[in-house]
């Protein structure tokens, strides 16, 4: 008998015991967790449009993504490869001159 995980253990304690495959879906209706009886998992999270956002596995893989206003996916790293996609806008840093107060903004440029 597998050992069971703790998404299991908080599921079967609120609503019973659960054979086989376990898949939970947030409010939206986006698959947010599955779990076979073999012990395989997977999770995911997502930004309030819907978009993915998360992605793990029980082998330990995972990836993330961020998303501009438009949904388009301006960032993207996974446990292997790292950063494969980084289009994010650059952010604007403010420095105050101590000695005459003034404000002066640096953008990075990339």
């Amino acid at each position: 008998m597998m050992s069971k995980t703790k998404p299991r253990k908080e599921y079967e304690a609120r609503f019973g015991v659960v054979d086989g495959i376990l898949r939970l879906y947030n409010a939206k209706g986006n698959e947010i967790y599955y779990e076979n009886s073999h012990g395989y998992w997977y999770k995911y999270e997502y930004d309030d449009k819907g978009n993915e956002i998360y992605y793990e596995v029980s082998s330990g893989y995972w990836e993330k993504q961020e998303y501009d206003a438009e949904s388009n996916q301006i960032y993207r790293e996974n446990s292997i490869g790292g950063v494969t996609l980084d289009s994010r806008p650059c952010s604007d840093k403010v420095f105050i001159d101590e000695q005459t107060g003034k404000k002066y903004k640096m953008t990075e440029i990339k």
